[in-house]
């Protein structure tokens, strides 16, 4: 092609422009461009629309695969479109990022037993083929688009299908993180279900921290004084008065403003607690959730990690530990009293059971924080957490939160209900009962170069129904109404939130007509973002007109339904 040809193109009409990219696949599109500013920006953001990120600077997902070699062009996804603009975002709300291995790594590891993947830690699994170069550029891409913000508020990095690291990526993804940390954070969102630190230690360079004070008087004044203009440079750094890493420009101090941590288990291995450990001393961090995604660490956690916790966030507000086994719970249930500021709890447990028996000779009982406000456990832990509430003096409401589909028996949600009416009766104690329906399905991950389609029904219809229908049935052979039910939340998927169908409608509608009293109603996407398609807001105002009259007509009591991010009260509907 000659030089002509692309300015000729390039100066058809606009409107002519626009309809010859809105039929060009993706890798059309991007190619153009290069071609003129003009097609640059309508080419960027017919991309950045396909790829549904509409406004980069509110919600932005980008996907980091590591290409096959190095001269393989870069995929025509939602990054390749944010670096070939020149646009720079003063900030950007949520940055949610997915790390992937190339594909050849993959059929790799596919034909290998498991303990021998156990052995190549630190080691670069295809070394005729490394990964080094190729992981360098991807990392060197993420960072192009950090250059281009200035400040990024919430940040979601989902490290997924990686089997073993080898050291290059572990220092990789490390600075990387610190360069997010950087960019002025405040939530940050780590899903890494291995162990990336063996091999190689992290490094947190740590702000400065002052010696504890002391009284102020002269004499003691000028001793400190004379200490510190008579000590080496290197005695100075061992005793905290220069901060970590300040001995390299190329290690600046980290100065965290994270309140909201979402990180795996694996991050209080061994080899990762100092890192976590200074992350966690060093953040202003208010909530904090921990989810049990690898055996290799959870030996550690119930100890090491809740010590962890407790010193370097003592004042923390609400904490969430999620799919850890019953007997982790009844481990790390006892050890959290201390936490006198705690006022939102989580304990979600997926297998085996806590009963109240377990309270056998020598075992602890888990008693709550005496501040804690809201208290939320799966069904499997309800007769073991109940007894522990007593300690729990400003306890306003507890959740029962059913997280997977094996758990919807309509028995066991009218006994676990039941179970938490009585025992707050007995001791004539008011409390708020929530109940947490997670009706969705976990999602299908798109293959490699995909968009992302979700082709998982977000509500199992047979599932539901049945679901509906026991509930029925188990009212009508109890011949008594269920137990009273304050709040109710079904977790559905967002897209899928956009596309109710009316049998959709209906069964939500009948799982809502079966609690008595209720007072509240949530219909929204999931929260665990492991499973969740994404942290985009949803707002359904459709959605909310086909439910709110039904909904409201059921329940008399029912005061605000929530539906995706909207609360609706039942004086202000307009229906």
């Amino acid at each position: 092609m000659t030089m002509e040809a692309p300015s000729k193109f390039a100066q058809l009409p606009a409107e002519l422009l626009l309809k010859i990219l809105d039929e060009t696949d993706n890798r059309g599109v991007l190619s153009c461009t290069d071609l003129s500013p003009f097609l640059r920006t309508v080419g960027v953001d017919i991309l950045l629309r396909r790829h549904n990120v509409p406004d980069p600077s509110a919600y932005c997902e980008v996907q980091a695969i590591v290409p096959g070699c190095l001269s393989q062009p870069p995929l025509p996804d939602a990054l390749s479109a944010l670096l070939s603009s020149n646009r720079r975002y003063p900030d950007i709300k949520h940055l949610y990022c997915t790390i992937r291995p190339p594909q050849e790594y993959d059929e790799f590891f596919h034909q290998r037993d498991p303990e021998e993947i156990s052995f190549m830690w630190g080691d670069d699994p295809l070394p005729q083929k490394p990964l080094s170069k190729r992981l360098e550029l991807t990392f060197n891409r993420l960072g192009q688009l950090l250059a281009r913000v200035e400040v990024v508020g919430e940040v979601t990095i989902r490290v997924l299908d990686w089997r073993a690291f080898p050291v290059c990526f572990s220092n990789l993804l490390e600075g990387f993180i610190h360069a997010i940390i950087r960019s002025g954070c405040t939530s940050l969102q780590l899903q890494c279900p291995r162990v990336p630190f063996k091999g190689k230690l992290w490094s947190f360079p740590a702000p400065f921290e002052p010696p504890p004070p002391r009284g102020l008087n002269l004499s003691s004044m000028f001793s400190t004084l004379c200490g510190f203009l008579g000590s080496s440079a290197s005695q100075r750094s061992r005793a905290g008065h220069l901060r970590l890493g300040s001995t390299s420009s190329a290690f600046p101090a980290l100065h965290p403003r994270i309140t909201k941590l979402d990180i795996d288990s694996t991050f209080f291995h061994p080899s990762a607690m100092h890192w976590t450990s200074n992350l966690l001393r060093h953040s202003p961090i208010t909530e904090l959730t921990v989810s049990s995604k690898d055996s290799l660490s959870w030996p550690w956690f119930p100890s090491e990690g809740i010590a962890a916790i407790l010193e370097g966030v003592p004042r923390l507000q609400s904490l969430s530990l999620l799919e850890f086994d019953a007997q982790d719970i009844q481990d790390i249930a006892p050890r959290l009293r201390p936490f006198t500021a705690l006022k939102n709890l989580r304990l979600i447990s997926l297998k085996g059971y806590c009963l109240p028996q377990d309270f056998g000779e020598g075992a602890a009982t888990p008693f709550c924080p005496s501040n804690l406000e809201r208290l939320s456990i799966s069904p499997r832990i309800i007769g073991y957490m109940l007894l522990g509430t007593l300690t729990a003096l400003n306890l306003k409401e507890i959740e029962i939160m059913h997280e997977t589909s094996d758990m919807f028996d309509a028995q066991r949600i009218v006994d676990g209900v039941a179970a938490v009416r009585q025992f707050f009766d007995k001791i004539q104690a008011p409390i708020s009962i929530a109940v947490t329906l997670a009706c969705h399905v976990h999602r299908i991950l798109p293959n490699q170069g995909d968009t992302g389609v979700d082709r998982g029904m977000f509500l199992r219809n047979n599932f539901a129904v049945s679901l509906a229908k026991d509930l029925e049935a188990t009212k009508t052979r109890n011949q008594v109404n269920p137990p009273r039910v304050d709040t109710l939340s079904l977790e559905l998927y967002p897209s899928a939130l956009c596309n109710l169908n009316s049998d959709n409608v209906g069964i939500i509608l009948d799982l809502i007509g079966f609690f008595e009293g209720l007072k509240k109603v949530a219909v929204g996407g999931v929260k665990d973002f492991r499973i969740a398609q994404s942290h985009r807001q949803t707002r359904v105002p459709e959605v909310a007109k086909a439910i709110l009259q039904p909904a409201f007509s059921r329940c008399r009591g029912l005061t605000s339904m929530w539906i995706g991010e909207d609360e609706y009260l039942r004086p202000l509907v307009e229906i």
